[in-house]
Formats: C-alpha cells, structure tokens, sequence
C-alpha cells in the first residue's frame, strides 16, 4: 500500500514538473516573440495628401476617394486600428494589415452620402505601430452634399391645445425630385396608433398627406414617418410633431 502511494505521488509530480515547464516554454516562447516584435524595425508612412476637396457631390450617391501612399524605411507598418467619424465610411485596409517596406498604394474609403444635406467633414483614422509623433494618420474627406429631393415643409407641427376632438388634423407635404432619376415611393411606415397616412402622385412630386387621430393623451408628442422611395433616393424623413391639450 506504501509503495503504490509513493508511485503514485512520484507520477503525480512528475506529471505538476511536465505541464510547468510546457506553461514556462508557452510564456517564453510568447516573451520571444514580444521582445521580436519590439526589435523589428518599423517603416514609415508617408500619404500624398490626407485631405481631398470633393467639390459638391449628389445625396444617395457612394462616392469612392483615394489617397496614396508610400512606405520607406527598414520594415513594414502595421495597421493597429481604424477609427472613424460614422457608418458612412468603409476603407480597404483593415486592422492587422502590414503596408510593406518599399511598396506604394493607396488607401480606398466610400463615403456613403444618403445621410446628409449641405457641407460634411469626414475623417477616417489609422493607428499604427510608428513612432509616437507618427502613430496616428488621418484620411480627411469634405464635400458638399447636393440634395436629391426636397420635403415642403420638412417637418409637420400640430398644436390642439386648444382645438376639439372633432377638429380637421391634418398637413401636407410635397415630396419633389431634385435629380433626375424618376421618384417612387415604394413604402410608407408609420405610427398607425395616431396617424393616417396617404400617398399619391401629383405631376413630377409626391403629395404626402398627414392626419392626427387626436386619441394621444393630453402631452407633447413626437412621430416619424420613413418613406422608402428606392435607389438612389434611399429613405425619406418626415418629423411630426405637437401638443395635445386637455380634452374639454
């Protein structure tokens, strides 16, 4: 009985001696390859020009830019992260990617315009693994956005502080193309608890006419009507907004 214990404490710290020394040659061989890393030499990065003026460009339409570079130096840069101003930006170069000693590219970014109307300011930034003062690189974008359609008014205020129950609630909007694509309005979505929505054609626009229920509590009271009017347009945005006073 003594000797089958002691053959099996014998096992058992032979078997603690084998899983130290694989977890000391794991941390070693990790430590190797930081103390590699620290020591390889790191390019540099240089970018022709890291803003570009777009001029005006049209509402819905992906517009792809370009900014070439050069890496010198005695190694590679690596790209260690990617922060951007919005959704609206995608980029070709991802983090992880090594740019390569002696090579010359370009960065490709799409900025999506569907979102926005009049001046943007966009840009894209590049963490990598240069030296401090040149850790960061900056991909500027500034364009002016040329709207595609126009929404008279641009929001819909209703105000029955003071109206009855059966008072006429109603406002239109005309939708009008300022493109030349053909507009279609393919979807409405709306609040159907408290609004009525109608669509129909009137010449080159749409006429978007908007009811309130009046069945909200007596509060402030804020809607969205989303129209899906397909490509280029994308979709549309009509705020309703108002007051609904104390039922009389």
């Amino acid at each position: 009985m003594l000797l089958k214990s002691l053959i099996q404490s014998c096992v058992l710290i032979a078997s603690l001696s084998f899983v130290e020394s694989q977890v000391f040659a794991e941390d070693l061989s990790d430590e190797n390859e930081l103390l590699q890393a620290a020591l390889q030499p790191v390019g540099v990065l240089s970018i022709g020009r890291e803003a570009m003026e777009l001029g005006e460009v049209m509402q819905g339409t992906p517009v792809t830019v370009r900014f070439p570079y050069t890496v010198t130096g005695k190694g590679p840069v690596k790209i260690l992260g990617i922060h951007e101003d919005c959704g609206c930006l995608s980029t070709s170069v991802k983090p992880g990617d090594f740019l390569q000693q002696g090579t010359t590219g370009e960065f490709v970014v799409v900025l999506d315009t569907k979102a926005f109307s009049g001046p943007i300011d966009k840009t894209i930034m590049l963490m990598t693994d240069q030296d401090r003062s040149q850790r960061i690189a900056r991909l500027r974008i500034r364009a002016k956005v040329r709207q595609m359609v126009s929404l008279s008014p641009p929001l819909v205020r209703f105000d029955f502080t003071n109206d009855s129950k059966d008072s006429v609630k109603e406002a239109v909007v005309a939708v009008r193309r300022l493109a030349g694509q053909t507009l279609n309005i393919e979807k409405v979505d709306f609040n159907k608890d408290n609004l009525e929505v109608d669509v129909e054609p009137v010449r080159d626009s749409w006429q978007v006419r908007i009811r309130w229920k009046g069945d909200a509590p007596a509060q402030p009271f804020q809607e969205m009507i989303r129209i899906s009017a397909g490509p280029p347009y994308g979709e549309l945005q009509i705020p309703v907004l108002g007051h609904v006073g104390t039922k009389r």
